[in-house]
């Protein structure tokens, strides 16, 4: 996984499942809680691991989206954002392009997550 993606993955996971690292819910009366269980760095065979706690079944999860090309503007586009030289069009079909990505890999996720 790349470096830059973790926090925001993470994010996206503990809103799906309530899991957290340090923060989150300390539970109900030793029931319930939420924290601590999300950990990094742990030796998977994939990106994301999800375990069942009453029994210690589990499932990889990986996700790669690379096989799905972006629009050839898109980097183009992006740079001027970041320097702040874009033209309210650019940044319109920069969102646009963006989009359209966004869209072509909810379209083909069957090719880019893989779940063992």
């Amino acid at each position: 996984m790349q470096q830059g993606v973790i926090g925001v993955i993470s994010n996206v996971i503990t809103q799906i499942t309530g899991a957290t690292e340090l923060s989150g819910f300390k539970g109900l009366n030793g029931k319930f809680a939420r924290n601590n269980l999300m950990h990094f760095n742990a030796d998977i065979d994939g990106e994301i691991e999800f375990k069942r706690l009453d029994n210690g079944k589990s499932v990889t999860v990986s996700y790669d989206p690379s096989s799905i090309q972006g629009n050839p503007k898109q980097k183009e586009l992006m740079m001027k954002l970041m320097q702040g030289v874009a033209t309210p069009l650019e940044a319109i079909k920069f969102g646009k392009i963006w989009q359209e990505r966004v869209e072509n890999i909810f379209k083909r996720a069957n090719e880019v997550i893989t779940i063992k």
